[in-house]
């Protein structure tokens, strides 16, 4: 009988210290879990700070390049183009030419473009080089002729169009048929200077084996406020401008 009690008393105890072991675990899986918590917490944190501060750098960084950027000058050349073949001045005398005609570059400019011409033995024609047409010649059959431009800013660049001077008549009594020549100037060379002096470049415009006219158009490098335009031969050398483009 006290064998019995004895037995049954160890079994008790063993079956509350089993009980505590359990308790403790548990209690022991509820603080690493705390634990954990709170780890992750921080670490949510820590994350949330870094970001945020990233993206105050980046904000910091494009506004700093937006108004470094809305800084920084746009330079555009401004072009002008002024028509020399019928213009909208009409046929110019030699007389008048270099007012009048300064007065039309700047009207088409819409500002103070030109502040000067002069000029001599050149014409705005009339009925040249066939009926109906205006255009600007440098010279007179036994003349140079030379025409200086003085302009309100820098010009830096040009673009011309030059011919050779022609007249074309037609023959209708020599023959049965009629014969029509080009009564084309055959020594036509235009000079150009860009400050008034001798001529920095030149242009042959001599006719061609048919005595045909030649047109050429071309570039020049001016960089200055000043453009001289010549028919550098007296003989027989007149030459047409049929259009200048400036770009400044």
């Amino acid at each position: 009988m006290k064998l019995s009690k004895a037995l049954l008393l160890l079994s008790v105890f063993a079956l509350v210290a089993c009980g505590s072991q359990k308790s403790s675990s548990v209690s022991e899986s509820k603080e690493n879990t705390s634990s954990i918590e709170t780890s992750a917490v921080i670490s949510s944190e820590e994350t949330s700070y870094v970001t945020s501060s990233i993206g105050s750098t980046t904000s910091e960084v494009a506004t700093s390049s937006t108004t470094s950027t809305s800084t920084q000058p746009i330079i555009t050349d401004k072009i002008l183009t002024i028509n020399l073949y019928n213009p909208s001045c009409g046929s110019l005398s030699k007389e008048v030419i270099s007012e009048k005609l300064a007065t039309y570059i700047n009207s088409v400019a819409a500002t103070t473009f030109v502040t000067g011409i002069t000029s001599n033995d050149c014409q705005v024609t009339n009925n040249i080089p066939t009926d109906g047409v205006k255009v600007l010649q440098l010279g007179a059959a036994e003349k140079s002729g030379t025409m200086e431009f003085t302009f309100a800013n820098t010009i830096k660049a040009a673009t011309i169009t030059a011919q050779t001077y022609h007249k074309p008549w037609v023959d209708t009594w020599s023959g049965d048929e009629p014969i029509t020549y080009n009564n084309t100037d055959p020594n036509s060379v235009l000079g150009i200077a860009t400050v008034g002096s001798a001529p920095t470049m030149k242009v042959d415009l001599k006719p061609d084996e048919d005595e045909k006219p030649v047109e050429k158009e071309f570039n020049i490098e001016i960089n200055a406020n000043k453009l001289s335009l010549t028919s550098s031969n007296a003989d027989h050398g007149r030459v047409f401008i049929k259009a200048i483009t400036f770009i400044y």
